[in-house]
C-alpha cells in the first residue's frame, strides 16, 4: 500500500483494498485505505475495517487485518455506491449462490442508484 501511495502522489489519488489469500493455509490478509467495505462472512460476520484516507494523497499508515477462510466462507468487498449496513437478514438467502450471484444481488438490492457502485465476492470453495 505504501508503494502504491508513493506511486499515486500527485494525482487524485485513489481509494483501495489489497488482499492476499494463501490456497494452502486459508489466511485472508487486507489493507485498505478509504471507502470501501470489507466484510467476511464465515462462522461470524465481521467487518473489516479501513482507514480514512486517500492514497497518493492524505494516507495514514495501513493497518493490516487477518482472517481465516474455510469453505464456503465468503468476502464481500463494496464501493460507498453500495449501501454500506445491510444486513443478511436483509436479503435471506443471498450467500446461497456462487460469488457472481452474490455481486449481482448487492448492487440490485443494496445499490444507493444515485452513485456508481461495484463489488467483489471471493467464495472459498472446498
Amino acid at each position: 500500500m505504501s508503494a502504491l501511495h508513493k506511486h499515486l502522489r500527485g494525482s487524485r489519488g485513489a481509494v483501495a483494498t489489497l488482499a492476499r489469500f494463501g490456497l494452502e493455509t486459508g489466511a485472508l490478509s487486507l489493507v485498505g485505505i478509504g471507502n470501501i467495505t470489507a466484510r467476511f462472512f464465515g462462522d461470524d460476520a465481521v467487518r473489516l475495517l479501513g482507514r480514512d484516507g486517500i492514497v497518493g494523497y492524505s494516507m495514514p499508515g495501513p493497518r493490516q487485518q487477518e482472517v481465516t477462510m474455510h469453505p464456503g466462507d465468503v468476502l464481500m468487498l463494496y464501493s460507498d455506491g453500495i449501501r454500506e449496513h445491510f444486513e443478511l437478514f436483509d436479503r435471506p438467502g443471498l450467500l446461497l449462490g456462487n460469488a457472481a450471484q452474490i455481486a449481482g444481488e448487492v448492487l440490485k438490492s443494496f445499490g444507493k442508484g444515485d452513485d456508481d457502485a461495484s463489488c467483489l465476492v471471493l467464495r472459498c470453495l472446498p
